[in-house]
């Protein structure tokens, strides 16, 4: 699903649309503007360093050859001070720990400007003070404007964070709709067994969140056409 959203897959029917756009209308350099992607595997760039890797998420809004000016340098450099990484900044990635260079992939996506973030479980990595810290940079991105889809497995943290949750069960959408409104919990407990049972362990849920200034309620902006 993250993949089709984030358009690095086709789907086999329907549309996926940004907005009022055609996904796969987009060139590569235009996705990048508008969208950042955290899967749980990234790309390995280990002979890079955090520097030039977070550096590296705005290179769609450079020219080609472009390494960025000094005021993207030191943009990218408060990008990993704000995830805690001031004594890795020049650290080759090949030595930093999984909480390191988890960290260091989402100081670049907070360093990218894109609107829109996709991320898989990016808190599998962290402990927990660097996951509360993340969740609150998510939300803070959403209440200026942005949007962030995102699956985790915890449906505490969803309750706690998000504004919207849509729960699949073997591939198919059995709920959606706000967060407040408790529909997950009761899906959760019809397709899966669990009752009244419920608890913090709960199988995955896809979340999507954004924030409007002008709006008493959240919505999602990508719309999906299946």
């Amino acid at each position: 699903l993250l993949h089709l959203l984030a358009s690095t897959q086709e789907p086999t029917s329907g549309q996926i649309r940004y907005g009022e756009r055609r996904m796969n209308a987009f060139s590569k350099r235009e996705l990048a503007k508008v969208r950042a992607v955290l899967f749980q595997r990234q790309p390995m760039r280990l002979s890079l360093s955090a520097l030039e890797l977070v550096m590296m998420g705005r290179h769609a809004q450079r020219t080609r050859w472009s390494w960025g000016s000094d005021q993207d340098i030191e943009h990218a450099r408060q990008a990993l001070r704000d995830g805690e990484l001031e004594g890795h900044i020049e650290s080759q990635a090949s030595t930093l720990s999984g909480g390191e260079l988890a960290r260091v992939w989402f100081a670049r996506m907070r360093y990218s400007r894109a609107p829109w973030w996709v991320l898989d479980e990016p808190t599998a990595h962290l402990d927990l003070r660097h996951r509360g810290a993340l969740m609150h940079a998510l939300r803070e991105h959403c209440a200026a404007g942005g949007g962030a889809l995102v699956v985790v497995h915890d449906l505490n943290v969803v309750e706690q964070y998000f504004d919207r949750v849509a729960l699949l069960s073997k591939g198919r959408l059995v709920a959606q709709g706000p967060t407040r409104d408790g529909c997950h919990r009761t899906a959760m407990g019809r397709t899966n067994g669990y009752g009244r049972r419920l608890g913090p362990f709960l199988p995955r849920a896809h979340l999507c969140s954004r924030m409007q200034s002008d709006e008493s309620s959240t919505r999602c902006k990508h719309a999906v056409d299946a």
